[in-house]
């Protein structure tokens, strides 16, 4: 089985499924590799959604991990807490598998992020994590 070839990662804090085959991506911070998110605090849990695309692939069950790993190399998301995708991938057009992480972020820098399929890495890119200059408020003033 061929699994589907994955050509871009956006990342956002989250999804909402909508009727009609529809997903809101909630606070997109960009198109990675070229993706910097401002963290807070790194004391904190933070929220990642990494939203993997691509073409379509062959029917069938798959193991489906997110690997994320730190700048000084060391794995910070859980392997275990991503489902088998099932169901027949070869009738699409398009494959989007979401994957969400949620936990602590150990320093900034450039963190690696890859989805695993069966224990094989297909797709890898990186996010660039800084710390927030200032912590934000209210609302932020359009620029001009």
């Amino acid at each position: 089985m061929a699994f589907s070839k994955i050509d871009v990662c956006l990342i956002c804090e989250g999804i909402r499924q909508e009727i009609g085959n529809k997903s809101v991506l909630l606070g997109f911070y960009g198109i990675a590799p070229y993706t910097q998110v401002h963290i807070q605090s790194f004391q904190a849990p933070v929220a990642l959604c990494f939203v993997f695309s691509g073409g379509k692939g062959s029917a069938g069950r798959y193991r489906v991990s997110l690997r994320l790993t730190d700048p000084a190399g060391v794995v910070v998301s859980n392997p275990q807490s991503s489902p088998d995708i099932t169901g027949p991938l070869g009738d699409r057009v398009s494959t989007n598998i979401f994957m969400q992480f949620y936990g602590r972020v150990t320093m900034p820098g450039t963190y690696r992020a890859a989805l695993i399929v069966d224990d094989i890495e297909v797709f890898s890119t990186t996010i660039t994590l800084l710390q927030a200059q200032q912590q934000i408020t209210g609302p932020v003033p359009f620029l001009n």
